[in-house]
């Protein structure tokens, strides 16, 4: 079985984890500036947490997306 949970924190950081059996995958992020920064680490119970994985983002401009320009549906 797996759960997801999500945490708001403070500073436009936040982080959730996924329990997934015996392990638990943590993941933190912090949208800052216009970066958005996010680190995951696999925790095994008795274990130090293991680094697995880092996304490093940086917006480049405004977009009205979805909104602007939008594809309304067709009807068959």
């Amino acid at each position: 079985m797996i759960q997801v949970g999500q945490q708001q924190v403070n500073g436009g950081a936040r982080s959730w984890e996924i329990l997934a059996a015996s392990m638990t995958i943590h993941y933190a992020a912090v949208n800052k500036d216009g970066t958005w920064h996010e680190v995951g680490d696999r925790i095994l119970p008795g274990k130090e947490p293991v680094f697995i994985f880092e996304k490093n983002l940086k917006r480049v401009q405004d977009k009205d997306w979805p909104a602007a320009d939008a594809i309304s549906a067709k009807r068959t």
